[in-house]
């Protein structure tokens, strides 16, 4: 949940992995009240300015891999194909003491590639489309993200861990959620040690008892 350019940075409850469960964090381009950025502008903007971050509390340990893996309903290796635009989700206005402030759930969207998945069975060597949560303020000062996060950047490889929404997309939020690899070319992943690591991480996956959804890119 991101606010505009008049905000404090403050600490806000969020849980990486639930928030699927949570309307005000659920992505999906069927939701009536969006704004959109094209791909273009987004690209634009994001090249060019800086970032604001947001503190939130997780339910879970982030720096902790086999507690992110097994909040997770995918996590794969993909690269980033490109930058589709940005989207702006239940945009409302609530009041405060300094006067009515208008909120939102921010969502960077990507086109990628699934190279290789890690946990869950994805369509490979396919364009598919996910959702980033952060990214450009709707007042196009800054970058919007959460305290350690960044946005992935095109034509880079990254292991991503998403979070299957009930509509079947495929939601990437958080610290940790995308993590850059080491790789100029595809065959570069396997001697990668973010891939390796990952793929022993999965084996140790501390599993929740939370409600999962699947992706509509599943094989």
């Amino acid at each position: 949940m991101f606010m505009n350019k008049s905000k404090m940075i403050q600490t806000v409850l969020f849980s990486f992995g639930i928030m699927s469960l949570l309307a005000a964090c659920t992505f999906s381009n069927d939701i009536a009240n969006v704004d959109i950025l094209t791909g273009e502008e987004s690209v634009a903007c994001i090249n060019e300015l800086p970032a604001e971050y947001v503190s939130a509390d997780f339910a879970i340990d982030i720096d902790e891999p086999t507690e992110v893996i097994g909040m997770a309903d995918y996590v794969f290796v993909a690269k980033i194909n490109k930058i589709l635009g940005t989207s702006y989700n239940n945009c409302r206005t609530v009041e405060r003491d300094s006067g009515d402030m208008e909120i939102y759930d921010v969502f960077t969207n990507y086109q990628v590639t699934v190279i290789d998945n890690i946990k869950g069975n994805l369509k490979k060597n396919t364009p598919i489309e996910i959702a980033k949560e952060g990214g450009i303020s709707k007042d196009k000062t800054c970058i919007e993200l959460y305290d350690g996060d960044t946005l992935p950047k095109e034509g880079k490889y990254y292991i991503l861990v998403g979070i299957a929404q009930p509509d079947g997309t495929l939601l990437i939020s958080g610290p940790n959620s995308n993590i850059l690899l080491n790789a100029q070319y595809k065959s570069d992943i396997v001697s990668d040690k973010g891939y390796k690591d990952y793929k022993k991480f999965y084996k140790y996956e501390k599993k929740y008892d939370i409600k999962h959804f699947s992706s509509k890119y599943e094989e």
